[in-house]
């Protein structure tokens, strides 16, 4: 029985997924897009620098190809978040995507 790794180079791996985010700095909402090779389930997480996470949107069904989620730069209570910088992270099933997001 022979043991393989699995690489992003292997036919069944979807791909890699990358998060970019604008406006940043941002004042009053932040967007974010990301493109998905193939339907998935995707967590959302809005963390603090400290990690403390400050929103979540969990369990949503993407379809393939550009998505685009926008932040109203508020909390889980809907309090406006200060300012700082902010981590969007991105989890699907077989991939992570972090970007940084300075609120101003």
């Amino acid at each position: 029985m022979e043991i393989g790794t699995l690489g992003v180079n292997d036919r069944n791996f979807p791909g890699s997924l990358q998060a970019k985010a604008w406006p940043n700095p941002a004042t009053n909402e932040v967007s974010v897009a990301y493109t998905l090779t193939e339907e998935c389930d995707i967590n959302v997480s809005i963390l603090s620098l400290t990690g403390e996470k400050i929103r979540g949107y969990g369990n949503l069904n993407q379809q393939p190809g550009e998505q685009t989620l926008v932040w109203d730069l508020h909390d889980e209570n809907g309090n406006i978040v200060p300012s700082g910088l902010y981590f969007f992270v991105i989890t699907t099933p077989w991939n992570l995507s972090t970007c940084k997001i300075l609120k101003l």
